[in-house]
């Protein structure tokens, strides 16, 4: 609705649309908390934030969240050229030291913080309590991939430019990341929220994306790059799985 509405008056000279379309992102977040706390009282919403508060990234999990997606991203765009295909320039130098300022501000303002505690932080451990990670993480995958579908239907969406069944094969493969970086940090969703705001923020300075690269060819090796390690990393996605904090 709230997506509806921001695209009906974006013409609008002025933030009121934008703000609009920014609060649509924290649906998984209003829904978490509200059936948390009608199930839970106030402590079980207590307990819900305090998985954001968590920080338990060791070195490699740093790495995974903060490096594997540029890595596949800028790897992606290697194997298009080395098939042929044309890369857009996109390295300016000038504004390379603003990265970790933007980064920041994705962090801060993006969508992640507002999804993270609905989809990592209640519904990944709700199912993995009756499913297994791997399972519960493509459920999620399908879900999260559907909750965006209004975006492809609206003009004017960086979505329009993608093939919807190859973004559902993406945020399920993105989906199983996550859930290694959740499980590994003992149910951190702050980890969740920084690989989030990581892929968020990559996707939109390396030209992977159709509408920035031209063709649909790099997301789909981007893609594919993805599911490689989402299949290396199963093994350890059960191993590690976290139920508890489910209220």
């Amino acid at each position: 609705m709230c997506w509806g509405l921001s695209t009906l008056l974006r013409e609008q000279a002025n933030l009121f649309p934008v703000l609009i379309g920014a609060i649509g992102t924290f649906g998984p977040f209003v829904a978490a908390t509200l059936i948390t706390g009608w199930r839970s009282g106030s402590s079980g919403v207590q307990a819900l934030l305090a998985k954001g508060l968590r920080w338990r990234l060791g070195w490699r999990g740093h790495g995974v969240v903060l490096g594997l997606p540029p890595v596949i991203l800028l790897l992606a765009l290697v194997l298009h050229r080395a098939i042929g295909g044309t890369v857009p320039a996109f390295f300016v130098v000038n504004h390379w030291v603003l990265l970790p300022l933007s980064f920041a501000i994705n962090l801060a303002l993006g969508g992640a913080l507002g999804e993270e505690f609905g989809w990592r932080g209640f519904l990944l451990p709700l199912l993995q309590s009756r499913l297994s990670a791997l399972l519960a993480s493509m459920v999620i995958g399908v879900i999260w991939a559907f909750w965006y579908l209004p975006l492809f239907l609206i003009p004017g969406q960086l979505q329009q430019h993608l093939p919807f069944g190859l973004y559902v094969l993406n945020t399920i493969a993105l989906s199983i990341l996550f859930t290694w970086t959740y499980n590994s940090t003992g149910g951190s969703v702050f980890s969740a929220i920084l690989l989030h705001t990581s892929v968020d923020y990559w996707s939109g300075v390396i030209p992977v994306l159709p509408h920035a690269a031209g063709s649909v060819q790099p997301f789909a090796i981007a893609v594919l790059l993805i599911w490689v390690v989402a299949l290396s990393l199963v093994g350890q996605v059960d191993a590690r799985s976290v139920t508890k904090g489910y209220h």
